[in-house]
């Protein structure tokens, strides 16, 4: 869920996740999966499962309802 930079300690931001120690880069960071959303900074695993009635673009912080008509 982060990465070491210039010796701090840096978190991956909302929306990507880093499962691998030891990295130095926020390239290390990557977006979370199409169909989950993942709402912290410094996740270590891929998002959560994107709720019913809704839809969640690769990188989702946010779940996003679907329009009317559809599901």
């Amino acid at each position: 869920g982060s990465y070491c930079s210039a010796g701090v300690i840096r978190l991956c931001p909302a929306g990507s996740y880093n499962p691998n120690e030891g990295q130095t880069s926020i390239d290390a960071c990557v977006a979370c999966s199409a169909g989950t959303v993942c709402p912290n900074e410094g996740s270590a695993s891929d998002g959560t499962a994107c709720a019913d009635g809704s839809y969640c673009p690769a990188g989702s912080i946010v779940e996003s309802p679907c329009p009317a008509g559809s599901f």
